[in-house]
């Protein structure tokens, strides 16, 4: 799974995302009244670590922690950004001080929202990306992939509504030419790859698309930004 999650990521098929996260990152830390001169940036779920990259190119003189329950992962992301990798569940409690963070991201990963409301200090941003219903929409039928929720959003937005004030809702599209390879490793990098296993998936991918043909894929996601409000 990591080494399909970076070979989708080499092959630029969510550079769409991660330049969004660089942006959201970027936009949000120079007019905030942070409390050291080095803005703190905790990525949950953070994979190999290329969100937490891209939020870190965006934002200078950052201090960076990713989380991720999986030491492969862990691995991937010290790797890329050294000493910034911790091995934890973000469901449980985090191993961080009250309000420690001064932005939160949450990218195709699970939301803990109290977790995140204690270390995330007074006024700072949770960036949370979410998968839209047509995100790889060519791919769910074919590939026997699991779909998105149409009121995912809805849902994501009443989930952090108690604890957190909603700031925009940012939907990024966009279409990639991909192979069979990087269709494979589309499902591979995620949740159908745990009831599929790589062979079968591979067999579907090049029968879907044959020999050297591509297919058009769709890349759709929500960013959510939420500010932690002062009544949390």
């Amino acid at each position: 799974m990591v080494s399909a999650r970076l070979r989708v990521h080499d092959a630029g098929v969510l550079d769409p995302v991660v330049n969004a996260v660089a942006q959201a990152a970027a936009a949000l830390v120079p007019g905030m009244q942070v409390h050291t001169d080095a803005p703190v940036i905790i990525d949950l779920g953070a994979g190999p670590g290329h969100y937490l990259s891209a939020a870190l190119g965006g934002v200078e003189h950052s201090r960076r922690v990713g989380v991720d329950l999986s030491k492969y992962c862990a691995r991937a992301l010290t790797r890329r950004i050294p000493g910034g990798a911790v091995v934890a569940d973000v469901w449980r409690d985090l191993p961080f001080v009250d309000d420690c963070a001064d932005v939160v991201l949450s990218v195709f990963a699970p939301r803990n929202v109290d977790e995140t409301a204690r270390i995330l200090r007074r006024g700072g941003r949770w960036i949370i990306v979410t998968p839209a219903p047509d995100h790889l929409g060519e791919l769910i039928e074919p590939m026997s992939m699991l779909s998105v929720a149409a009121d995912k959003s809805d849902a994501i937005s009443a989930a952090v509504g108690e604890r957190f004030n909603i700031v925009e809702h940012t939907v990024i599209r966009d279409r990639r030419d991909v192979p069979a390879s990087t269709i494979a490793d589309l499902v591979a990098m995620g949740p159908t790859a745990f009831h599929r296993d790589r062979d079968e998936i591979e067999r579907a991918a090049h029968a879907f698309a044959p020999g050297s043909s591509t297919t058009p894929v769709t890349v759709a996601v929500t960013v959510t930004v939420c500010q932690a409000s002062v009544d949390r």
